[in-house]
């Protein structure tokens, strides 16, 4: 008797979880769910193979255009270690300053979100040819 009463009590939690997301969502199709979901905005970026030997085109895509509080993901898919770092060059004396991933590994990812309004280029540490760009507008 007492798991029949476990088991009228779990479907009838869920039927009345069921109607409320139906009366939040009803005349709105997918569209009314969805909006009381969380939405992640991701922009995936591929390190590309042999990107040590290439400029621009180590990274794809590039140039990288986001909106304000979207998270940029690289994944290394190339055969050696690199690094995302923030600025123009080893030279540059705000390297670094925005944001650095130090070494990703081979198969690894580094994650960054953007949430203010700018340009923002980025390179390699360890192959300084490698450049990019992340527009957030």
């Amino acid at each position: 008797m007492n798991r029949k009463m476990v088991v009228l009590g779990v479907v009838l939690a869920a039927v009345l979880v069921g109607g409320v997301v139906l009366a939040t969502t009803r005349g709105k199709g997918m569209t009314g769910l969805t909006s009381i979901l969380p939405t992640i905005k991701q922009q995936q970026v591929a390190i590309v193979k042999d990107a040590s030997n290439k400029d621009t085109s180590a990274f794809s895509p590039n140039p990288v255009q986001i909106q304000p509080g979207t998270t940029v993901v690289w994944s290394n898919n190339d055969n050696t270690p690199h690094t995302i770092t923030s600025g123009m060059g080893l030279n540059d004396t705000n390297k670094g300053k925005a944001f650095d991933s130090g070494p990703i590994a081979i198969g690894k990812t580094y994650s960054h979100k953007f949430d203010v309004a700018g340009t923002y280029d980025y390179f390699c540490t360890l192959h300084p040819t490698m450049v990019g760009t992340v527009s957030v507008k």
